[in-house]
């Protein structure tokens, strides 16, 4: 540690003198709602079409069987939505299909893998709630008259690094930064009283894996100064760059390893701003490639393959699996979800709960029929177009199409008629007994 004891000791980075104060306080007040600070970007986003939602679902649909054929059957995205949950089968809860408050269906009670890395599906949900968490915290902090810092964290890396590993030294240098006595001392003049970490990652051809932490500082103060928040990210650079050096990371370059925000260069705010992007690709979907060709985020590699197959990509897909299995995607400091009255909900409890408007229940053989006719998106389709009656007799017309595929797979005594359940698992569960009684 005595090689960083050259760092200067904070005084308050962020206090601003009386002769800039009232141009200050003039230009928050103008770029406040009623409430406080808006939290989006203003920033027009390009319009949709009226039915993009339904292509993005039906893409991620069709992403998540790709997903299933990569990892195989022992990953649990591989059994996502084919069994009923936990509740349905033990504490007595429906399953069915119901909406949210802005007319968008989803399954509830189907048993979902709640896999918010790997699988497209739940990803969608789980990540939606997470963000609606961090919109309400922000909401609640910012009508308390207090504002928020957007902080990046990066890495060196190269081609030939290992993802988990380098995730593994990442976690570790920054551990030991938040702990440090001059990061305690940083915090205490800056007031900081929390902070949310979403941890991403792509990949590129010509530097391997990129890992990145994006992070929500929430302060106990009205206003930053610029002067400040740039001493500040002098001196937590400093710091980030002695840990990445000491784990084995490489000494990140000044302004590449470490970026702090109050406002963007066009004025919106960094925290609103990133926001918005994630709400973006949310709706929108994700993107084929990242700034330039040959760069990917995890979930276009599966758009690449859906593609074409290519092996590389495969296996990197699986690289990436295996590395944030059991990752959260989120994590809050000690005491900020309960100081905003947040109640703590697990991933997969999140992509398994029914919205507020009910639509429908579904049996054993309805839902079987949705999961072997691989027709999620469809039924879903319907119920947002459609009343509650319209769209069980479509699932009913589902149901004998998958029966007049089944009896034909049963005549012919073929046990791989279909890559999700063993024929044998189908008697068991009494399939075929309107052919064979």
């Amino acid at each position: 540690m005595n090689s960083i004891k050259h760092l200067k000791q904070p005084v308050d980075p962020l206090r601003v003198d009386t002769r800039s104060a009232a141009c200050l306080k003039a230009f928050r007040s103008s770029d406040r709602g009623q409430n406080g600070v808006s939290l989006v970007n203003t920033t027009k986003l390009p319009d949709s079409p009226d039915n993009k939602a339904s292509e993005v679902r039906s893409t991620n649909y069709k992403l998540r069987k790709v997903a299933q054929e990569i990892l195989g059957h022992h990953h649990r995205v591989h059994s996502c939505n084919k069994v009923p949950s936990y509740g349905v089968q033990k504490l007595g809860h429906s399953r069915g299909i119901s909406k949210n408050d802005e007319n968008r269906a989803f399954f509830h009670g189907m048993a979902s893998c709640g896999d918010v890395h790997c699988c497209p599906v739940c990803s969608v949900k789980i990540s939606e709630g997470r963000r609606q968490e961090v919109v309400h915290a922000l909401r609640s902090h910012s009508e308390s008259g207090y504002i928020s810092l957007f902080a990046t964290f990066t890495i060196r890396h190269s081609r030939n690094d290992s993802l988990s590993d380098n995730l593994t030294a990442f976690r570790n240098a920054r551990s030991e930064l938040i702990s440090s006595r001059q990061f305690k001392e940083i915090k205490r003049k800056l007031r900081m009283t929390g902070y949310i970490r979403r941890l991403e990652v792509t990949w590129g051809e010509s530097n391997g894996w990129h890992p990145h932490d994006h992070e929500v500082w929430f302060l106990d103060r009205e206003i930053a100064h610029q002067s400040g928040i740039e001493f500040i990210q002098s001196e937590v650079h400093k710091l980030w760059a002695y840990y990445c050096k000491k784990h084995g990371l490489g000494e990140p370059v000044e302004g590449r390893g470490f970026d702090l925000r109050y406002k963007n260069k066009n004025g919106s705010h960094a925290v609103g701003a990133y926001l918005t992007k994630w709400g973006h690709e949310l709706t929108y979907g994700h993107t084929k490639t990242v700034n330039g060709e040959n760069r990917y985020t995890p979930f276009s590699m599966l758009h690449s393959l859906s593609e074409k197959y290519n092996p590389k990509i495969s296996a990197l897909y699986q690289e990436y699996a295996k590395a944030f299995k059991g990752r959260a995607q989120l994590l809050w400091s000690r005491g900020l979800k309960s100081r905003f009255g947040i109640e703590e909900f697990k991933d997969g409890e999140l992509s398994e709960r029914p919205e507020k408007v009910f639509v429908c229940n579904l049996d054993t053989q309805q839902a079987f029929s949705i999961s072997f006719l691989n027709r999620y998106s469809s039924v879903l389709d319907y119920a947002e177009r459609y009343s509650p009656d319209a769209t069980l007799k479509y699932i009913d017309s589902l149901k004998s199409e998958s029966n007049s595929i089944l009896m034909k797979n049963f005549k012919r005594r073929r046990n791989s008629y279909v890559s999700n359940m063993e024929l044998s698992n189908m008697l068991d569960a009494g399939i075929y007994n309107d052919y064979i009684n």
